[in-house]
């Protein structure tokens, strides 16, 4: 398995309807759905940052850490809520680490009895994302997922 980070692509933005599936409700103040994804074509599973929540209390517009994205995998799109519990960044070696929870993950009955190796996919391509998909200027990266 090889993901990579990309640009979503218009061909790939019409493929999978994200025109559609931006315009889901959130359940608070948000970000845009992000244009970028980490994706391995070769098993076809994506993951896409559908929006991160915003502190509604904090005028400056503070982020909760809480973020929403969609998973595909196995021709079943979930959407994924993790919320950030600790960070950090070594501005020399570029490295940049995250300990994450995952509060909640939608999956179709039909995939449950697949939910492991839905998670060790999801983390997997969470790791490459690292902090900010294609636009992360960290050469590594490491993730603890509770």
């Amino acid at each position: 398995m090889a993901f990579v980070n990309e640009y979503i692509s218009a061909g790939d933005f019409n493929k999978y309807h994200f025109n559609e599936l931006n315009k889901r409700p959130k359940r608070a103040n948000a970000t845009d759905p992000s244009d970028v994804w980490t994706i391995d074509r070769e098993t076809n599973i994506w993951l896409r940052q559908f929006y991160a929540e915003i502190d509604p209390k904090n005028p400056k517009g503070d982020l909760t850490g809480i973020t929403v994205w969609d998973f595909y995998w196995q021709k079943d799109l979930m959407q994924v809520r993790l919320l950030s519990l600790e960070s950090g960044k070594d501005e020399k070696k570029k490295h940049c680490w995250e300990r994450k929870k995952l509060l909640e993950i939608e999956m179709s009955v039909s995939m449950a009895q697949f939910q492991l190796q839905a998670l060790r996919d999801l983390k997997s391509a969470l790791i490459v994302y690292k902090d900010a998909g294609i636009r992360s200027e960290a050469k590594t990266y490491s993730l603890v997922l509770e």
